[in-house]
């Protein structure tokens, strides 16, 4: 495998010129030069979930994808999860799951230490996204029953 080359793999910078975008899978995940990357510290809605009428699952990916357009830049920043690099990922030099978590497209994730949790807190108060859309967190969505 690429594991011996991923950190220069992952530290190369795609601009919106480049012929080979990243890849968005959900709200928390992207392909970056054929890794499959898992964004550290965020954890956002599943692409299929649904937080009563609203496709959060959706959004998510589709703010992942806009934080990302211009270019993005990805260092790992943990052990793999489920086959997929985990990495801290910048986009026009902000960090994308904080960015996210802010914005209320993710939740801030346990193993991050609370890396997020004041731009979680923010979100929270301010009533964005998975705050106003009342969802349940991707982590006990995933574990109910069908």
């Amino acid at each position: 495998m690429l594991s011996h080359a991923l950190p220069t793999l992952l530290a190369l910078t795609l601009a919106s010129s480049v012929p080979f975008p990243p890849t968005i899978h959900d709200g928390d995940t992207l392909t970056l030069h054929g890794e499959h990357i898992r964004l550290w510290g965020a954890d956002a809605p599943e692409l299929a979930q649904r937080c009563g009428d609203v496709p959060a699952g959706e959004i998510a990916r589709d703010a992942l994808a806009a934080l990302v357009l211009r270019g993005v830049r990805c260092e790992r920043a943990g052990p793999p999860s489920y086959g997929r690099t985990v990495a801290r990922c910048t986009a026009a030099g902000a960090d994308v799951g904080e960015a996210l978590v802010r914005a209320g497209m993710a939740w801030d994730t346990p193993y991050s230490g609370g890396a997020y949790a004041d731009a979680e807190r923010e979100a929270r108060e301010a009533g964005r996204g998975v705050w106003a859309w009342r969802c349940v967190r991707a982590e006990v969505w995933r574990r109910s029953p069908g």
